[in-house]
């Protein structure tokens, strides 16, 4: 899912990560100055934090 949301005159993108302790957790990101930026940028961020986690988990 995709999600990006605008924050006073810019726009940042969010997604859920792995969970800490049980708690919900969200990388986040802001300072974009058009929705699409933050887009590409938010799947760019979300393709290296899947390939980070799958690595690592089939390195172990």
């Amino acid at each position: 899912m995709v999600n990006v949301r605008k924050r006073g005159n810019g726009y940042q993108y969010y997604f859920e990560i792995a969970p800490v302790d049980g708690k919900r957790k969200q990388k986040v990101k802001s300072g974009f100055k058009t929705k699409s930026e933050a887009y590409n940028e938010r799947m760019k961020a979300y393709n290296e934090y899947r390939t980070f986690i799958y690595t690592k988990n089939n390195i172990l």
